[in-house]
């Protein structure tokens, strides 16, 4: 029903962007694929907000903590991404299977597409990750458990990018469900989906944008701060199928998982020991208080006596 909401209203919602195309507002590739995503989000938006309504459950329970819009967690995963985008990328320079040629552009055309695109990866995050980590996968849970909810729906739609030939690679097809699956460790640890979309946004941004590395979606990516040239192994390098047909893209997806799981244990233990100490305190101070009410019904008890 859910999907079905989503595909019925996606025209809907699309026409804003359709009517500004056919009347030649859009020329860029990014701003297309901006105003589309973000009606896409729309479609995925407006059913998850029926929903919250209908259940009478609030949109945080979804993954959509709006208090959280743009806080830290989006800035943490955003900086997570650039670090993961940028290991594989020096791993591939370094190994001398990724060269990069300059692009012409000014220093002012430079920041104003580095805001374009981030405006429109931002657009795609916000779409894929509410679709596939919002209400599918809280709705799931309830009867199949977070992480097999998780598996099913990461398997359902990488099945789902087989459509595109991108995707039709041992590879890239693993790299997809792990990603999946990393996302989703991120909304068990924070609790909400915006250090996901930080972190997709940020790993398309750096991709198309400082890298000029194409995407399936954005193959020939323009206005690119850099151009990168593949020199090696198509199973190193991704080649033509993007970084995810990389096996460097599956190696720093365990990485990430590894270092996230160790960062947030490292922030669960600390709210332990921190609640551990207001307990234990709370517990002094109530045994301070009980055993001064005893001494003085004692001291009365015995001066009744006399």
């Amino acid at each position: 029903m859910f999907l079905a909401a989503v595909f019925i209203l996606w025209p809907q919602t699309a026409r804003p962007a359709n009517w500004a195309v056919a009347r030649g507002w859009i020329n860029g590739l990014d701003e297309w694929t901006a105003l589309m995503h973000l009606a896409a989000f729309a479609a995925v938006l407006i059913p998850t907000i029926i929903a919250s309504i209908l259940e009478r459950r609030p949109l945080a329970s979804y993954g959509l903590a709006w208090r959280q819009t743009f806080r830290a967690n989006f800035w943490e995963g955003t900086a997570w991404g650039l670090g993961a985008i940028a290991w594989q990328v020096g791993i591939l320079r370094v190994t001398h299977c990724l060269s990069f040629q300059f692009s012409a552009l000014t220093a002012l055309a430079s920041f104003a597409f580095a805001g374009r695109w981030a405006l429109t990866m931002l657009a795609v995050a916000l779409f894929e990750e509410c679709l596939k980590r919002g209400y599918l996968q809280a709705l799931s849970s309830r009867t199949l458990g977070f992480w097999s909810a998780a598996l099913v729906l990461g398997s359902v739609f990488g099945m789902e990018k087989l459509l595109d030939p991108a995707y039709r690679n041992p590879i890239a097809f693993v790299s997809v469900i792990l990603y999946a699956l990393l996302m989703c460790l991120t909304l068990k640890l924070t609790g909400d989906l915006w250090f996901a979309i930080g972190f997709h946004c940020a790993i398309e941004w750096s991709t198309v944008f400082v890298f000029g590395i194409g995407t399936p979606i954005i193959p020939h990516p323009q206005g690119t701060l850099l151009k990168a040239v593949f020199q090696g192994q198509t199973w190193i390098t991704g080649g033509h199928n993007g970084l995810m047909a990389s096996i460097l893209t599956p190696v720093w997806i365990v990485l990430v998982w590894i270092a996230l799981r160790l960062r947030f244990r490292q922030t669960a233990l600390n709210w332990s020991l921190t609640f551990l100490a207001c307990g234990l305190g709370e517990a002094g101070g109530l045994f301070t208080t009980a055993r001064s009410r005893y001494c003085c019904q004692k001291a009365a008890l015995k001066k009744k006596g006399n």
